[in-house]
C-alpha cells in the first residue's frame, strides 16, 4: 500500500468533510458498488415519486472522457439545494488525488452525489444540537492527525511528506481541513449523545490479547542512506562519474567523527535528504534486492560501500535492528485505541445515517450532471 492508499483508506483520519461518512468504508473514494445507493426520488424522468433507477434518469456520459460537470443543482436535501460547485469540487478532488481514472468518474457520479447527500443530513442533524467544538478541540485532533500520518508515511513508503503537503496536494485548503476536523469531533459526541459506546482500556487490551497474530513484527531495521542519483537512460560512462562522486562521499562520511545525517542532508540526491537520508523502520521486501541485500547485512552504526540499484548510487548506514516478535501493548495501546475508537464510530455512524434517509425528503437531479 503506498501512501496515497493510506490517506484515502483511513479517510484523512476522519477529517476531510465526510470522511467519517465512509458508511462502512474508511475510503474517500467512492466504493463503485460495495454499498447500494440509497432509492432517493429523481426529479429527471419527470416522475417524483419514482425511485432514481436509471433509464432518463442516469447520469449522462461526458463526451471524449471529459469528467462529469454539473451545471445545477444534483440534489435538494429536506428543501436545501447540494449545489453544482459542491460536486464539481468533489470531483475535481479525486482527479488531483490520482486515485481515480478520469474516465471512470462518470460511473461513480451518484455515489458523490449519495455522499454529498449524506454530508448535508449530518450538518442539519447537527446544526439541530448545542454541541460546541473549541478551537483547543480541533488543535488537539489536528496534532494527532498530524502525528498518525506521519508515522504512516515513514513505515509505508519512508516518505517524508506531511498530512500538510498531501491537502495541498488535493486542493484542500488549511481551513476546509480545520472545519473537516472540527466537523468529525461533532459527529463523534453526536453519536456518543446517542449511545454510542467507545472501547475502554479493558476492552481494548483484550482485542490486543485474543488477535495476537495482528501485532506480529517481522525483523526489521531502520537505516540511512546518501543516494548519487543516475537517470535511468545513463550510459556507462554517466554510472562511472556517479560511482566516483559516491567513492568520495563515502570516504567523508567514514572519517573519524563525520556525522552521516547531516552529510545526507546536504550531499544525497534522494527524496530522504531533508531527514538526512532517515528510511525509518523496514522489513524485508520493501526496498529494492541490491539494497535489501547490503543493508540487512550490516551492523548498527556500519556503513557500506556504494551499492548500485536502479535508481544510482546508495551509501547506507545501519542506525537499528529489531528482531521478530509481537509488539509490545504499552508500544501501540493509544494508536489502538484510536482504530478501535474509529471503527464504533464507523459503525454507529451507518446505522445513524440511516436512520436520517429514512425520514430526510431528497430528490436527486441527475439531469445536471453532465
Amino acid at each position: 500500500m503506498n501512501l496515497k492508499q493510506y490517506m484515502f483508506s483511513v479517510g484523512l483520519s476522519l477529517t476531510i468533510a465526510g470522511g467519517a461518512l465512509g458508511c462502512g468504508s474508511n475510503s474517500e473514494v467512492p466504493d463503485n458498488g460495495i454499498h447500494e445507493t440509497p432509492q432517493y426520488r429523481s426529479t429527471s424522468n419527470g416522475d417524483s415519486n419514482t425511485a432514481n433507477t436509471g433509464g432518463e434518469g442516469e447520469t449522462q456520459a461526458p463526451a471524449n472522457g471529459a469528467v462529469p460537470r454539473a451545471t445545477g443543482p444534483v440534489a435538494t436535501v429536506n428543501g436545501a439545494p447540494v449545489s453544482a460547485d459542491e460536486f464539481n469540487v468533489e470531483v475535481d478532488r479525486l482527479v488531483a488525488s490520482g486515485q481515480f481514472p478520469p474516465q471512470l468518474l462518470t460511473h461513480v457520479a451518484p455515489q458523490i452525489v449519495e455522499r454529498l447527500v449524506d454530508q448535508k443530513l449530518i450538518d442539519g442533524a447537527i446544526s439541530q444540537t448545542n454541541i460546541v467544538v473549541s478551537d483547543q478541540d480541533v488543535d488537539a485532533k489536528l496534532e494527532e492527525v498530524r502525528a498518525d500520518f506521519a508515522q504512516a508515511a515513514q513505515e509505508m513508503d519512508g516518505d517524508a511528506r506531511t498530512l500538510d503537503d498531501m491537502v495541498t496536494e488535493l486542493g484542500i485548503s488549511q481551513q476546509e481541513l480545520r472545519d473537516s476536523i472540527r466537523q468529525s469531533i461533532a459527529i463523534e459526541r453526536l453519536l456518543i449523545a446517542g449511545g454510542m459506546k467507545v472501547p475502554t482500556e479493558t476492552q481494548v487490551r483484550e482485542f490486543y490479547d485474543q488477535n495476537q497474530e495482528m501485532f506480529q513484527r517481522p525483523e526489521q531495521i531502520r537505516a540511512r542512506h546518501i543516494l548519487v542519483r543516475v537517470e535511468a537512460d545513463a550510459d556507462e560512462a554517466a554510472w562511472e562519474q556517479a560511482r566516483t562522486r559516491a567513492q568520495a562521499i563515502h570516504q567523508q562520511v567514514t572519517q573519524p567523527g563525520a556525522n552521516f545525517e547531516e552529510i545526507a542532508r546536504t550531499s544525497s540526491e534522494g527524496p530522504s535528504a531533508p531527514q538526512g537520508g532517515d528510511l525509518g523502520l523496514f522489513p524485508r521486501g520493501r526496498m529494492v534486492a541490491e539494497f535489501e541485500e547490503v543493508a540487512f547485512g550490516l551492523q548498527d552504526g556500519q556503513i557500506s560501500e556504494p551499492v548500485r540499484t536502479q535508481f544510482g548510487w546508495h551509501i547506507i548506514q545501519v542506525v537499528e535492528h529489531q528482531a521478530p516478535g509481537t509488539v509490545a501493548f504499552d508500544t501501540i495501546q493509544e494508536q489502538l485505541s484510536r482504530e478501535l475508537r474509529n471503527q464504533a464510530i464507523q459503525q454507529s455512524l451507518q446505522g445513524f445515517i440511516e436512520s436520517l434517509r429514512a425520514d430526510a425528503q431528497v430528490e436527486l437531479h441527475n439531469e445536471n450532471i453532465q
